[in-house]
């Protein structure tokens, strides 16, 4: 479910949304619980370290990686 949700995030994305409202939304029409968004963001920001570069090529990183 994690990488169907991030897919879905990366793939469904608006124009004007960051990753954190692209992720959420997946999430809501997945009908998942907010637990999941905490450790799927948490994963995220992990591997995006400090310099916070891209989440949403971060995701698709980590995507590719598993």
């Amino acid at each position: 479910m994690e990488r169907e949700c991030l897919s879905e995030a990366i793939e469904k994305r608006r124009k004007e949304d960051d990753f954190e409202q692209s992720l959420s939304r997946a999430l809501r029409r997945r009908e998942q619980p907010y637990e999941l968004y905490i450790r799927l963001i948490g994963m995220v920001r992990e591997a995006a370290g400090k310099d916070r570069k891209d989440l949403f090529k971060v995701a698709e990183q980590l995507l590719g990686s598993t």
